[in-house]
């Protein structure tokens, strides 16, 4: 542990939290809340962001257990209604009328990681932080095509790795490795 004010980390042997598997943007919540709560703010001060966390708590595949479920179930009843005009736009054009955990994991989640797997990662930041819905539709049409790229690359790396396990002979070679100079890295 290196020397600082405070290491963050649910998964720390000596950590007594009794949820040890927050996802990421878990932590940062709880982090968050306990500030807000150490300088007088209201819950709903960062209660606000919950749809948010919902949709990185479904996409980070933890356990859905003790506060990742009320996470995920609260903030799918936000996402339902939210008032963010990039999660809104993504939602919508996304084609979602109503939001669920699967429509987060193989609808929306997609959409977002596909930017940072393409290397424009900032995309998803500004959809979330833009108050302007022609900025939002604009950015949430280029979460669409980077997702689109990302499904082609995926799709030509998965034929390139069928045609060399093909090649392979299974009677000699108990494990298959397969890999490609031009494999896109993310």
């Amino acid at each position: 542990i290196p020397k600082c004010v405070a290491v963050i980390d649910c998964k720390r042997k000596d950590n007594n939290y009794p949820c040890k598997v927050l996802a990421g943007c878990g932590v940062v919540l709880k982090l968050i809340q306990a500030i807000s709560i150490q300088n007088g703010y209201k819950d709903e001060d960062y209660l606000k962001y919950l749809d948010i966390v919902c949709i990185g708590t479904i996409s980070d595949i933890v356990p859905l257990i003790d506060e990742n479920r009320v996470i995920a179930k609260l903030g799918l009843m936000l996402i339902n209604k939210t008032r963010n005009p990039g999660l809104a736009c993504l939602i919508n054009m996304a084609g979602f009328k109503e939001i669920s955990s699967g429509s987060v994991s193989f609808g929306l989640a997609p959409r977002i990681n596909a930017c940072g797997r393409m290397g424009f990662e900032e995309e998803a930041l500004k959809l979330f932080l833009t108050d302007s819905i022609e900025d939002a539709k604009s950015i949430t049409t280029k979460l669409n095509d980077f997702n689109r790229q990302r499904q082609e690359i995926e799709k030509k790396i998965f034929e390139d790795a069928i045609k060399q396990i093909e090649l392979k002979n299974m009677d000699k070679d108990p494990i298959i490795i397969v890999s490609g100079e031009d494999w896109h890295h993310g």
